[in-house]
């Protein structure tokens, strides 16, 4: 086609042809519900709620034709479905009721008393007894005697008790002093008797800690107090020398210097700087440390080959005598490592494996059996499996031993013989 008849076609749509079809009378096509003579069955064998209805299904009717078709076709159609009771009489059941009281509980105390009383088996008619009728009408659902706990109590209890009495006072004069209140240990049992024991016997419970302060009479004080003497100073020379007040232990009531172990501990420190001029030298010194560890054992997950031992800056004084000090004094001089190597450590792994298969023990009547049994071998590093105790094995991981069946040689052969 030409691009001008392709330009004028475009200007007009394309035409459209109708013929007739299907030009003939239709069939009237509905559905109904159709209702059977039978009825579903019973919802319930006995009882009041038993019900059953009438059963119906969707028809399709095609002029004179009609066939069964699915419900879905019919669900806008009302439901014929027609409702009746049915097996309405009452149920026949049977049942364990108690014949007798409970007997008398077997324990008085502690976690196992029980009691037990009869029980028979009873016919119900719905919810009416009847009358009573042979155990093997009950054993289904249970037995001809019903039990439950009694008396689960405590036989006895270790419990803390006090009383009105108190101890002495932790002191005999002055401020501070305190009493507690007496705590016994006891058995108490069920029937509430009580028996004082040894405090052990209570021990795994809390003590009860009753307290309160004692009203005494003052006491003579004593305490630190400062004299015009110091100590000597701690260093000959360098930053780190202090020198302490010297303090001694005075009675409040004379005046007079005391024991120190009067006033206890319980003195302020006061010091103060001293000897703080510059003394010779400082140099780095090696110590008895070397990190990182090695490796001690073969269950050990170190990896380290090499060790480097550990230095630190020491402070010469001018009497020869050596002091430990802040690594910053050194560090302007050289520090050489000193590197040793790990002790290797050489590891047994302890196995089992199996070993060779026995001889056959078949004879040319009977067949036998051959046996392979596991044992310990040790193997360690760069050695070849060793034959050991079997106690160098876990015993729990021991594989069992192996049997296989086996068949004797041939039993015959051949012979020279003559014929006469």
């Amino acid at each position: 086609m030409s691009i001008a008849r392709k330009w004028f076609s475009n200007l007009f749509s394309e035409p459209t042809y109708i013929k007739e079809c299907n030009r003939h009378p239709c069939d009237t096509v509905t559905y109904r519900w159709d209702v059977s003579p039978t009825w579903s069955p019973c919802s319930a064998t006995c009882g009041n709620n038993g019900m059953q209805h009438q059963l119906f299904h969707c028809i399709h009717v095609a002029g004179s034709r009609e066939t069964k078709v699915d419900e879905r076709f019919c669900s806008d159609l009302a439901s014929p479905k027609e409702e009746r009771p049915c097996n309405r009489f009452p149920c026949v059941t049977y049942s364990w009721d108690a014949t007798d009281d409970w007997g008398v509980c077997n324990e008085t105390c502690g976690e196992w008393g029980t009691q037990t009383r009869r029980m028979a088996c009873r016919k119900y008619l719905g919810t009416q007894t009847h009358s009573l009728v042979a155990d093997s009408y009950c054993t289904a659902t249970k037995s001809d005697s019903e039990s439950r706990e009694c008396n689960r109590r405590a036989c006895y209890s270790l419990q803390w008790i006090t009383n009105g009495d108190w101890t002495s006072c932790t002191q005999t004069c002055g401020t501070g002093a305190t009493r507690e209140k007496v705590v016994l240990c006891k058995n108490i049992t069920y029937d509430d008797r009580e028996q004082v024991l040894p405090p052990r016997f209570c021990k795994a419970q809390d003590r009860p800690s009753i307290t309160e302060p004692c009203k005494l009479e003052p006491c003579e004080g004593f305490s630190w107090e400062p004299t015009n003497g110091w100590t000597n100073c701690t260093k000959p020379c360098g930053e780190l020398g202090v020198e302490e007040k010297v303090y001694a232990c005075v009675s409040s009531r004379t005046g007079n210097h005391v024991s120190s172990d009067l006033c206890g501990d319980s003195v302020i420190i006061e010091t103060r700087e001293c000897n703080r001029f510059p003394c010779t030298t400082y140099k780095w010194e090696r110590t008895d440390k070397w990190t990182p560890p090695c490796r001690q054992s073969c269950d050990d997950d170190v990896t380290v080959d090499h060790q480097t031992r550990e230095t630190h800056c020491v402070q010469l004084y001018l009497n020869g005598q050596t002091e430990v000090t802040d690594d910053f004094f050194c560090n302007h001089l050289p520090r050489v490592p000193e590197i040793r190597e790990c002790r290797a450590l050489v590891c047994d792994e302890y196995k089992w494996i199996y070993d060779d298969w026995t001889r056959c023990n078949a004879t040319c009547q009977t067949d036998g059996v051959e046996t392979r049994v596991p044992v310990c071998v040790r193997n360690g590093e760069g050695k070849q499996n060793v034959t050991v105790a079997s106690h160098n094995c876990d015993a729990a991981s021991r594989p069992p031993t192996s049997y296989r069946p086996c068949f004797p040689d041939n039993c015959y052969r051949w012979m020279n013989y003559a014929i006469i």
